[in-house]
């Protein structure tokens, strides 16, 4: 790792040469020369040292040009707060991250299966991100209406924000229909069945 030397010698305040660290790339390397080995590749135990270096060496590059090029927030992102058996796992699977890109199949079933379950936890967080985004806006529009137009009853019988505030046909229509779509013991009011992008047109009304 001579692209690197400041670091490996960083000790803790690098986190790179601390324990976990240490750890997970011997078991990383262990995982490596599997690979190898199943890929007919190199074989560990009739190949010399040399020829496995070299092997090695060339197939975690994507690594050492992370660690060479960094800069200290990313590798305190990547590698920081790694404690106990389940650190050196993480700090593994982290160093994997970075293989995956080169060697696309790369990676032990636990590491995949892991990396699955991270992927599909950060895919229902966006869409309960995106739904408090929604409510937010929906709120924030429709007391807009009621402070401008009023939620007293029409003669039409609606709410006058509905009637007055919102003045595209399309968009109320299809707020009834989804709203209608729904059981009866679930369906909320018709406003908040506004589709998010609707909010935009509403807005340039007003």
């Amino acid at each position: 790792m001579d692209a690197s030397v400041a670091r490996w010698e960083g000790g803790k305040a690098s986190y790179i040469c601390v324990n976990p660290g240490v750890r997970a790339h011997l078991h990383l390397i262990s995982e490596i020369l599997q690979y190898l080995s199943a890929n007919d590749i190199s074989d560990p135990y009739t190949d010399s040292t040399d020829v496995l270096i070299q092997h090695l060496t060339t197939f975690i590059k994507p690594i050492c040009d992370f660690v060479a090029t960094a800069g200290d927030h990313q590798i305190e992102q990547k590698f920081s707060r790694k404690f106990g058996e389940g650190g050196v796992i993480e700090y593994q699977y982290n160093l994997c991250d970075l293989l995956v890109n080169t060697h696309k199949d790369f990676g032990s079933e636990e590491y995949k299966k892991n990396r699955a379950n991270q992927a599909d936890v950060r895919t229902k967080q966006a869409g309960r991100d995106l739904e408090d985004i929604q409510n937010a806006v929906s709120k924030i529009v429709i007391e807009t209406l009621k402070r401008i137009d009023g939620n007293v009853e029409l003669e039409s019988g609606e709410k006058a924000f509905w009637e007055l505030g919102i003045e595209s046909a399309d968009i109320k229509q299809n707020a009834y229909k989804k709203q209608q779509s729904d059981q009866v013991q679930k369906r909320a009011p018709r406003e908040a069945y506004i589709d998010f992008i609707d909010f935009v047109k509403i807005e340039a009304v007003q």
